[in-house]
C-alpha cells in the first residue's frame, strides 16, 4: 500500500513539458484565456451580469459570421480559428492591454467602436 501511495505521489509531481511549437501555442492560449477570464470577471463586477451576458452572446454571434471571419483572417492570417476570433474580440471589448498592437485595427473600426461604447457606458471611445 505504501508503494502504491509513493507511485501516485510521483505521478502527481510537476513534469515540465517539451518546448515544441504545439506546446508553446497551448501555453499561450492558456495564458490568454486566463487573462480574458480575469478581465471578464472584473467587467461583470463593474457593469453587471446583463451586459456581460449580452457581450458573450454578441461575441459568439459575430465569430460565426463568415464575413467577419474573412476580415479577421485577412488581419491575422489564414490559420485564424473561431476561438482566436473570440479571444481577440473579448480582448478588445474588455479593454485589455495591447502592448503588441494586435487590436490597433479594431480601434480604428467605427462599427467595433460602436460595440465597445455599447458595453462601456460612460467610458466611450471616439
Amino acid at each position: 500500500m505504501m508503494k502504491k501511495n509513493d507511485e501516485r505521489a510521483e505521478q502527481k509531481k510537476f513534469k515540465p513539458m517539451e518546448w515544441t511549437e504545439k506546446n508553446i501555442k497551448l501555453a499561450d492560449h492558456k495564458l490568454l484565456f486566463n487573462q480574458i477570464r480575469d478581465y471578464y470577471k472584473k467587467y461583470k463586477e463593474e457593469y453587471g451580469d446583463k451586459l456581460a451576458l449580452e457581450m458573450t452572446e454578441l461575441v459568439q454571434k459575430i465569430s460565426k459570421n463568415e464575413e467577419f471571419q474573412n476580415i479577421m483572417k485577412k488581419e491575422y492570417g489564414p490559420g485564424t480559428t473561431k476561438q482566436n476570433i473570440q479571444a481577440y474580440l473579448y480582448a478588445f471589448l474588455l479593454d485589455q492591454n495591447d502592448s503588441f498592437g494586435f487590436l490597433s485595427w479594431m480601434k480604428k473600426s467605427k462599427r467595433l467602436i460602436e460595440l465597445y461604447n455599447k458595453f462601456h457606458p460612460g467610458k466611450e471611445k471616439e
